[in-house]
This record gives structure tokens, C-alpha cells and sequence, in this order.
């Protein structure tokens, strides 16, 4: 940006060729000139602007970079929270069968096997709402 001066002998002059006292044109000459050196110094130059520019976009590349490390690490941390889940339900899937297979040992009768079958199926019910909710809960937590 180049730095132009304000001519105040050239307003005064016009000032006054247009009939205004000499006092009252390089007043209002030197008014102007101090509020276009205000403006001036307000002004954001090229370089300030590039200097802007480039903080922006390091500050973007350095969010860039936390945020793929962070989905990464939650990534892993789904990933650990399914395998937990999955050991969970094959060890509820194994004592279920285990204490199926004790039952039916000591079961004589066939109503006695439809209760045992009915009460497991509420059991299983239950554990696949149990289930459900922690992986409600975590896609929740997820999203």
C-alpha cells in the first residue's frame, strides 16, 4: 500500500477559492488530514493479511492432526469396547448352556423341561436386553 499524503496547501487553496475563510479551510484541511491518517493506520497491510492467512492455517493443520489422533484413539477404544462385549456374551453363552445342561440332568418330566425352557428363554431375554442397551449406550456415547 503506498503512503500518500494528504495535500492540506491544495485543500486550503480550494477551500477558500469556494469562499470559506482562510481559517475555517486549513481547519477543515487539517481535520481531514488527521482522519485519513486514522483510517491509514487502521488499515490491515498485505503482509498482515498473509501473516493471518498462514496462522490460519497452521492453527487448521495442527486441528487436523489432533482430530485424526483423537478418532483414531476412539476408534481403538470401540474396537477394545466390541471385544469385551463379545467375551462378555460368549462367557453369559457359555454358563447359560452349562446350566442348561445341569437342569435338564435333574429334569424328569416334560413340563418340568417347558418351565426350565420358558424361565431360560426369559433369561436369554433378558441378557439380549442387556446387550442391546450397552450397545445403545455405546453408539450414543460414540456419536
Amino acid at each position: 500500500m503506498t503512503d500518500t499524503a494528504f495535500d492540506t496547501l491544495a485543500a486550503t487553496r480550494n477551500l477558500e477559492a469556494a469562499g470559506v475563510v482562510r481559517a475555517h479551510a486549513e481547519a477543515i484541511a487539517d481535520t481531514v488530514r488527521q482522519a485519513a491518517a486514522a483510517d491509514r493506520d487502521a488499515l490491515a497491510t498485505k503482509a498482515d493479511i498473509a501473516n493471518l492467512e498462514a496462522a490460519t492455517k497452521a492453527d487448521i493443520a495442527r486441528l487436523e492432526t489432533v482430530t485424526k489422533a483423537d478418532i483414531a484413539n476412539l476408534k481403538a477404544a470401540t474396537k477394545a469396547d466390541i471385544a469385551n462385549l463379545e467375551a462378555d456374551i460368549a462367557s453369559l453363552e457359555a454358563a447359560t448352556k452349562a446350566a442348561i445342561t445341569r437342569l435338564e440332568d435333574k429334569l424328569e418330566t416334560k413340563a418340568d423341561k417347558a418351565d426350565l425352557y420358558r424361565a431360560l428363554w426369559m433369561q436369554t431375554g433378558a441378557i439380549v436386553g442387556a446387550i442391546v442397551a450397552a450397545v445403545v449406550a455405546l453408539v450414543k456415547l460414540l456419536s
